[in-house]
């Protein structure tokens, strides 16, 4: 657990990639992050099913790509799929550029 940014300021799972207060952060390339995230799904979807009113953060699940407080950030040309809860979150980013991205999420079981 870290303190981190979940819609409030609070502890949680850190996501697969941190970074925080790290100007000039770029991620490149062809490649793939695949956070594997179907099993947190569906014990979120589990969840809901029977809680309508659960909130994302009952079923502790992880980001993929968490940038914050960082200035001139680059992310380019990878692939960001199955991630177990928030694919890609920035927060307080100054000049953020975010180029040629394939994200992908599943919508059901």
């Amino acid at each position: 657990m870290l303190t981190t940014r979940i819609g409030e300021t609070c502890k949680y799972f850190p996501a697969l990639i941190n970074a925080d207060g790290v100007d000039g952060f770029t991620i490149s390339g062809k490649g793939t992050l695949n956070g594997n995230g179907m099993r947190y799904w569906k014990a979120f979807w589990l969840r809901r099913s029977w809680n309508p009113e659960c909130t994302n953060k009952d079923e502790m699940r992880p980001r993929l790509l968490y940038v914050s407080n960082s200035k001139d950030v680059q992310v380019s040309g990878i692939r960001l799929v199955n991630s177990p809860f928030w694919t890609s979150h920035y927060y307080k980013c100054e000049n953020l550029k975010l180029l040629n991205l394939y994200i992908y999420a599943p919508a059901a079981p």
